[in-house]
């Protein structure tokens, strides 16, 4: 991805990718662009692979990230995609807590099986 080569200039005039200290915004930036446009990223498939996408002004330019999304208002908050099956685009992204962003997974539905055939006797509903 050219954006991560092309210089200093995006990253340093941010103040948030100096040597030594990566900033939590910068990470989150970075690892975001990475699960969805490298095929490499152990993460891409939950991501990219889904269709999963960065808006274009975002992935291009992290200061322009950092302006729409803003600083972390605390350490432990991460950044979240507020509609799972959406881009990392204005109006869906948040800082989250830990806990939020487990209530904000895809659901994964409970399959009761028979432990003699292993045939799906019922679905249950999912407790999120």
């Amino acid at each position: 991805m050219s954006h991560f080569n092309d210089g200093n200039e995006h990253r340093l005039a941010h103040g948030h990718n100096r040597v030594g200290k990566v900033t939590k915004e910068y990470r989150a930036w970075y690892n975001m662009c990475q699960r969805c446009r490298n095929k490499n990223s152990k993460h891409y498939k939950n991501y990219g692979g889904r269709g999963i996408g960065v808006w274009p002004p975002w992935e291009k330019d992290f200061g322009v990230f950092l302006r729409d999304v803003g600083l972390a208002p605390e350490e432990t908050l991460t950044l979240d995609r507020i509609d799972n099956n959406g881009n990392y685009e204005p109006g869906n992204v948040r800082w989250a807590t830990r806990t939020e962003q487990c209530k904000n997974r895809r659901s994964k539905p409970n399959i009761l099986r028979d432990p003699i055939t292993g045939r799906i006797v019922r679905v249950l509903p999912s407790i999120f």
